[in-house]
Parts: structure tokens; sequence; C-alpha cells
């Protein structure tokens, strides 16, 4: 999922309240399907989806009851495409009206919750084609910092002004309207940060470029602005990581540089938050490491932080994570599953007994993904009289057309697979919290590698010949 999706799918503020009867209702006339989906992602860390299935009834109407303890923006899904937000509270009885030959175009909000969402879908409806993230990250490329600056200020002042005019007249909640104005303030703020590192990545430079004087006033309000009633906001929690980083590079005195990475960001958020947004920003960086390497030091941070008692939220989600990741660890049972391949044969990992398996968990629409496909063809070359050498591709792909496409259209040889989405149960049981990722599986069926190197690694080949230097165990 990309950035931007992140920003619109999120939970808001958790509070200690009974969960409370949220309704929605409505018609879809002359559908063009018989059910439809409104997923909304069940925290703030680990990317899990609550999806709800909606079977339309004989009048084409639906109603659905949910039990939140907290507003969440969800999505609303027809046909695997996404359509539109929509905002609940606890308590809201929202109403939902649409032509299914075009429900982006014709849908109408009434009810209790209604302003809230109607001035959702007026306010995207006038931005959508002015900063599309495409376009932003080409400002990010093409432009120097002072030019960059003054464009950001322009998106900032444009969002605020489209706020105001679309959010007159109406009455919106107040938890919306923090929201609202917060992730537009913190995506400005976060997009200032980290206009640096990525011009230099996109543009290839040696150094970041030379800031003017001024560059960073910004950051005394973004400082400001710091509460955990923002928590809400997808931009104000992607601006705790971003700070973190700026920090330490503008203050590389403060944390020892014999610390691991992740205690450097830990230890460094103890300094600069508190609260829920401290607890957060550090379940954050455990987690990542749970999924993505420095398992012994996320260990030791886990249980740190246990001790600390903080939220249960965060807690819960660490101690699930941390289960899963201790069952994935190099010499456990890879956890099975049994798939249906693209050419329509069933398949399970027990078929691959006495193989080697290179699994990729992957995407046509995952750019990261898809450049490494180049690197996988000169990988499979090298060890192409290796018999016992399995390329295993997962897709998650919801679209199965794209994804026949991109297999065909990129000549991706291997064995090919399709979940429909990172909430399946085998994306799930393997801990795939973003892709690409790779696992190396032995001859016995064993995890030799759970956060294996990507074809680019120059590395990859002595992994690969590694776990084919194992024998199989009869």
């Amino acid at each position: 999922m990309n950035r931007l999706l992140l920003i619109v799918l999120v939970l808001v503020l958790s509070c200690s309240q009974e969960a409370d009867k949220t309704f929605i209702s409505g018609t879809i006339e002359n559908p063009l399907t018989e059910s439809f989906e409104i997923i909304y992602p069940k925290d703030f860390i680990s990317g899990e989806q609550e999806t709800h299935k909606i079977k339309l009834d004989e009048n084409d109407g639906f109603n659905l009851d949910l039990n939140i303890t907290k507003p969440i923006l969800a999505y609303l899904v027809i046909e695997n495409e996404d359509l539109m937000m929509i905002f609940l509270e606890p308590g809201s009885d929202l109403q939902i009206f649409a032509h299914g030959y075009d429900v982006k175009g014709t849908i109408s909000f009434s009810g209790k919750n209604a302003d809230n969402n109607t001035f959702m879908l007026e306010y995207f409806q006038n931005l959508e084609d002015k900063y599309k993230q495409q376009q932003v990250f080409e400002k990010i490329r093409k432009l120097d910092p002072e030019e960059f600056f003054e464009f950001a200020g322009n998106m900032l002042n444009t969002k605020l002004q489209m706020f105001e005019k679309h959010s007159g007249g109406k009455d919106l909640s107040d938890k919306f309207k923090n929201y609202f104005k917060t992730n537009i303030k913190f995506d400005y703020y976060d997009k200032l940060v980290n206009y640096p590192p990525y011009h230099k990545m996109l543009n290839q430079l040696e150094e970041e470029p030379e800031l003017p004087e001024f560059y960073h006033d910004y950051i005394e309000d973004a400082l400001y602005l710091l509460s955990d009633d923002n928590m809400l906001s997808a931009n104000y929690r992607m601006f705790l990581s971003s700070y973190v980083e700026y920090y330490k590079k503008q203050n590389p005195e403060a944390v020892s540089e014999e610390r691991s990475a992740l205690e450097q960001y830990y230890y460094l958020a103890e300094e600069l938050f508190e609260g829920k947004t401290l607890e957060y920003i550090k379940a954050y960086y455990i987690f990542r490491k749970f999924h993505f390497g420095e398992f012994e030091k996320a260990k030791e941070l886990y249980e740190l932080y246990l001790e600390e008692k903080p939220d249960g939220e965060f807690t819960n989600i660490l101690v699930s994570s941390y289960e899963i990741t201790k069952s994935l660890l190099p010499g456990n049972p890879a956890p099975e599953f049994d798939l249906t391949d693209i050419n329509g044969n069933k398949l399970s990992l027990e078929d691959f007994r006495g193989k080697v398996v290179y699994l990729d968990f992957w995407a046509t629409w995952c750019g990261p993904c898809m450049r490494e496909i180049p690197y996988a063809k000169e990988l499979k070359k090298r060890f192409k009289d290796e018999n016992d050498l399995v390329f295993l591709y997962i897709s998650v792909d919801h679209d199965e057309e794209a994804w026949r496409e991109g297999v065909a259209e990129n000549e991706i040889e291997g064995i090919h697979l399709n979940v429909k989405g990172r909430d399946h149960e085998v994306v799930r049981n393997y801990n795939v919290w973003g892709i690409p990722s790779y696992f190396i599986i032995d001859r016995n069926g064993v995890i030799f590698d759970n956060n294996a190197r990507r074809p680019s690694h120059e590395d990859i080949d002595k992994d690969l010949q590694a776990a084919l230097a194992q024998e199989k165990i009869s």
C-alpha cells in the first residue's frame, strides 16, 4: 500500500469508553455487484485490517452495525476498487445513497455524521488533481531548497483555504475538524523535513542539498503542535519518526554511536516525546525491527517496554508481533499453505521438500518489487544448473488480471501464486508487513532465513549456496 493511502486509512484516538453502536445503512440503485466491503485498519502500527463484507438485499439496500470505541476512517470498496473514504464515530447513524453505474460520482450522505463525510467528499474532489503524491515527489526531485520551501508553503495554504471553503456551513464534529487540520499541517512538516534526503536519493547525489538558514523555522511550529490528541493523523505519526531522524542528524552527539540504530532511535524518542505519542513511537520502532531484523535488540527493548506498562493497545500488538516473529526465526518450520498456481495446479509447500525455496512476497503495483525483477533474472541465470533451487512468488495483487499480465509481460520465471491482499492467511502466517519480503526455506521445510536478502544484494548467492549445501533429513 502506498504512503498516501496510509494517510487516509487510519484509526483515530483510542479511549477507555465502552463500544458504542454505529450504524451504516443505505441504498445503491442499479448496482453492478451484489456486495461491497468496508475496510479499516485495526490499529496504528501493524496495518492489519478489519473487513466487513456487506451484501445488498432484494431492494438494493444494506445495513451494518459496528461496535467501535473511537472514530475511524475507512474505505468503501466495490469490486476491489477503493472508491470512497467514510468517517465514522461511535454513535453515528450514517445513511449512504448512490447509483451503481458511478458510485463515486453520485454518492450522498444523510443522518448523524453526514456533514463530515459530505465535506470530505467535496474536499478531495477539488484537491484530487492538485497535489498527487507522485507530483509532489517530482517537485522534491526538481526544485532547489528555496523553491521547494515556497511550493510546500503554497500547498499548505491551498489545502487550508480549501478546508475553510468546503467546511463552511457544515456541522463538522470537533474530532473530525482536529483530525483534518492536523493531517494537513503535518503533511507540510513531514514533506519539509524529508525534502533533503529525498532530493539526494531521487537525484542520486553524494550529499544532501545545502539549505537556506530559514529553512527549518517550521520545526518550532511543528513541535508546538505535538499532542496525543493528534494521534489520529497518519501524517502526524509519520512526522514523529521523520523528526527523530532529523534530530539525530542535527545532534550526532545526543546518542552513542555504539548503540544499534534501533536503540539510538528508541532512546532519542524518550528525549523528544511524552505520553501516548512516546508510547506509540517506541512501539513502532520495536514492531519494525521484529519484522525487519535486529530481533535480539528488539527483544531487549520489547521487554523493557512491557515493564513500563504502556497503553494496552500497543502492548497487545507487540506481544502478538513478538510471538509470531519468534515462531518464524531460522530453525522453525515454515508455515504450510495450499494454493493454486497461475496454471490452475494445486500446490503446497510440502511439494517442495528436498529443494531449497527462495520465497518472494510481491505485487505488480509495488515499485521496489518490480525493480528487483531484472536482478532476479540474473540470479536465476547464475543458478540455472541448480535443479534443487525453487523460485516461488506469492503475489498479493487484488487484481488477478494485473498479476497475470505482470508475470507475462515481465517474463518472470518461477512458480507463481496469488493470495489477493495482504490480509490473507498465508501473508499473516509469514508475518509479512511490507513488500517485497523474502524468505529462504531449506530442504526440510525449515526456515533458513526469515529476512532474506533481495536478488539485488551482492551476498544473495552466498546465502542460497549455504542453504543448498545443507542436506535433507530423511
